[in-house]
C-alpha cells in the first residue's frame, strides 16, 4: 500500500479556509502543511492526514 493510504487524497471545498484551519487545529489532527498555501490563481488550500494516512485537502476557490 502507498505511504499515503488507499487513495492519494480527497478534496473538500470550503467557503472559509481560515475557519477550517482553525477548526481542525483545535481537534488535534496531523497537518501535512505548515500553513495555508495560495496558488497564483488565488485558490487557497491545506492538507491534513486522514485516519489511514490518506491526504485530506481543504480548498477555498475564489
Amino acid at each position: 500500500m502507498p505511504a499515503e493510504g488507499k487513495v492519494h487524497h480527497v478534496a473538500l471545498s470550503v467557503s472559509d479556509i481560515q475557519a477550517e484551519w482553525d477548526r481542525v487545529k483545535q481537534i488535534g489532527v496531523a497537518f501535512i502543511d505548515l500553513e495555508i498555501a495560495t496558488m497564483p490563481s488565488g485558490i487557497r488550500y491545506f492538507f491534513i492526514y486522514g485516519p489511514e494516512k490518506e491526504w485530506i485537502e481543504f480548498i477555498q476557490r475564489v
